[in-house]
């Protein structure tokens, strides 16, 4: 029964970053910690995965320089993840869970370009947006000081590439125009 439940808690955990990318309102009530570092893991991650892939699929300089910045943060969030998350004796997960990387990261393997980009930024706003939402809750909700810390300074993170990528997204809309 425990390893049912935990099994359960884990794969709900998973289906997180999966809902929001289908655009559904995802906001739990509560979230466990190991819940938590679940997401924020398999959000790095993904992030970092798919930063890496910019380098050769994104159209210019400003999404590859934004991508290289990305992987930079989400490599950094996922050391100091795995601290807090040692400190408090739980488990980070060392691979993108196989549906999400299908679902998540597969579709950004057949784009190139401009198609890259859009997809990109609108991308990063959803998934920085729902993980604002999830780091703060536990920001304010875990019990422990580590990962509430944690929580806390990643927000400053994602709250500022969120802020880049809406003025990515931005860049492109209002760029040069096309005349018929």
């Amino acid at each position: 029964m425990k390893s049912t439940l935990i099994a359960f808690c884990c794969l709900a955990s998973c289906a997180i970053p999966v809902l929001a990318k289908s655009k559904t309102k995802v906001r739990p009530s509560s979230m466990s910690d190991q819940q938590f570092i679940e997401f924020a893991a398999q959000t790095d991650m993904m992030e970092a995965n798919i930063g890496q892939l910019a380098a050769s699929a994104a159209d210019g300089t400003p999404i590859k320089d934004y991508a290289k910045v990305v992987v930079t943060n989400r490599t950094s969030d996922y050391r100091k993840l795995s601290d807090a998350a040692h400190q408090a004796s739980l488990t980070v997960p060392t691979a993108i869970d196989g549906q999400l990387n299908k679902e998540v990261v597969g579709p950004f393997h057949g784009l190139k370009g401009a198609a890259f980009d859009r997809r990109y930024t609108s991308e990063m706003i959803a998934r920085d947006a729902t993980a604002v939402d999830v780091f703060q809750r536990e920001s304010v909700a875990s019990k422990d000081s580590a990962l509430k810390s944690y929580a806390a300074q990643s927000l400053i993170v994602f709250r500022e590439r969120i802020a880049d990528a809406k003025s990515l997204e931005k860049q492109k809309t209002s760029g040069p125009t096309t005349r018929s």
